[in-house]
């Protein structure tokens, strides 16, 4: 029999990796449920946080669970950390590139989540599926990122010609840094609001992002980005429309 050793979270270089416990956390706040994440608004104490603002993002992925998870050719990409894998690579690149806290949020780090959060998680947050997990990676940290809070609201396809050439630019700069968003959608584009707000249009969500390889040809990644770029003209083309008819 063959033991397989435990997968391991990705660790970026550049992203500071803390315990939930060590944030100082005094209140969370839901904001999105997905497929790969729960996303949560939590407040922290200055105390623990005095570099960074007490009003902030955790995003805690769930587990992947692969439809034969214990096959033998199982690799890392798509083990139980394949979600957070993917996107803390992304961040890592965009923030070497310095486009966190412009084009998508700034990171602040990697979080393990302590035992005592994460069932205060399940049981008085309501996330059922977290403990849920657990049947399946009973050993395993559950890991998330911490980032910014971004007020704002989704972009509406009604709201798209206002911002489109800023769509544009952004995913232009995305991709110069190295990364494939891997989900263009209304509900990935956050519109800064509130008052003295600059920020114009955040990209968010890189759970199904892809990051450029050492390996990878000109030729198959121009195809990759060419393939984004119109699924975003696609996007645009259909909210004009739609403008257009007057919905």
């Amino acid at each position: 029999m063959t033991i397989r050793p435990r997968p391991e979270p990705f660790a970026p270089s550049n992203l500071p990796a803390f315990t939930s416990s060590g944030l100082g956390i005094t209140s969370w706040s839901p904001l999105d449920n997905g497929g790969h994440s729960f996303v949560l608004k939590i407040t922290t104490s200055p105390s623990f946080t005095s570099t960074t603002p007490t009003t902030s993002v955790l995003k805690i992925f769930r587990f992947y669970l692969a439809p034969h998870g214990d096959s033998p050719t199982a690799t890392a990409s798509t083990g139980p950390y394949h979600y957070y894998n993917l996107e803390s690579a992304a961040y890592s690149r965009l923030k070497h590139s310095r486009l966190t806290g412009t084009t998508v949020p700034e990171i602040y780090g990697v979080i393990h989540i302590t035992p005592e959060h994460e069932h205060h998680l399940a049981v008085s947050q309501g996330m059922k599926s977290l403990a849920g997990m657990r049947r399946h990676f009973r050993e395993l940290t559950v890991v998330g990122l911490w980032m910014e809070y971004v007020p704002g609201a989704r972009l509406l396809p009604r709201d798209a010609g206002r911002w489109a050439e800023e769509l544009r630019t952004g995913l232009t700069r995305i991709h110069a840094a190295g990364v494939v968003q891997g989900d263009i959608n209304w509900r990935n584009l956050i519109v800064g609001e509130g008052e003295g707000s600059e920020r114009g249009v955040a990209w968010v969500d890189f759970s199904t992002a892809r990051v450029r390889g050492e390996g990878e040809g000109e030729g198959e990644w121009e195809e990759r980005l060419d393939s984004e770029k119109g699924r975003l003209e696609g996007l645009l083309a259909r909210a004009g429309r739609r403008r257009g008819r007057g919905c």
